[in-house]
This record gives C-alpha cells, sequence and structure tokens, in this order.
C-alpha cells in the first residue's frame, strides 16, 4: 500500500514514537527514512514510551501539541497498544511496517434541529 502525502507543510509535520521495550534495531533510522521519503518533516526529535512511566497517551498528546504535528510515525501499530483509538482524534498514524496510513477521526457534533413553535 502506498501512502499518498498531504497537502500542506503545516500537515507535514510528524513526531516520531516507540515503545522502548519492543524497539527493535532500525526502528528510528526507519521512521526517519520514512518520514523523508513521504515529504514529511520530524520535529521534536524520538518520543520514547517506557514501561517503567505512566502516561504514554499524555506523553504523546503533549509532543503533538508541543509540535503541533498533525501525523505519529511508529515503526508499527504495536508501539501504539491501546493508545491508537485516542490518538487518531488528533492525528494520522503511519506505520513503517507495511506504511500504512490510520486516518485521522474526526467527530462532528450533531445537533437535532429545533422547531418553529
Amino acid at each position: 500500500m502506498r501512502i499518498k502525502t498531504i497537502g500542506s507543510d503545516d500537515d507535514r509535520t510528524a513526531i516520531a514514537v516507540l515503545r522502548i521495550e519492543i524497539r527493535t534495531g532500525n526502528d528510528e533510522d526507519d521512521m526517519r527514512a520514512l518520514a523523508a521519503r513521504l515529504g514529511y518533516r520530524l520535529v521534536g526529535g524520538l518520543i520514547a514510551l517506557a514501561p517503567d512511566r505512566e502516561g504514554p497517551l499524555t506523553t504523546v498528546m503533549l509532543a503533538l501539541a508541543r509540535t503541533k504535528a498533525s501525523i505519529v510515525i511508529v515503526p508499527n501499530i504495536e508501539h501504539l497498544d491501546g493508545i491508537a483509538a485516542h490518538i487518531q482524534q488528533r492525528a494520522r498514524i503511519v506505520t513503517v511496517a507495511g506504511e500504512h496510513a490510520l486516518e485521522r477521526i474526526t467527530t462532528t457534533s450533531v445537533t437535532e434541529p429545533t422547531a418553529n413553535i
């Protein structure tokens, strides 16, 4: 599956996230290479999620807010175990393995129509 790049420069800002305990030798280089190939600008350094730290979701969300990134690049979806759906509410997720893209989930509020009385 080929991932298409997104339009504006703001949409091309990404952060790289990985869980320390399941990383493999080339994960960091692979994420950088994928970002470069797709035209994404990596910002904020590597966001490392460690099992001895609490709050992986908070860590990623704070990094997204701080960098204003709209894309999270991970080696594979296992690196976001249990938090991917929450991250999708704020950013698009792109995996190195298989080059999959999980689009951002946008929610719109639906209001009930009011009757003219």
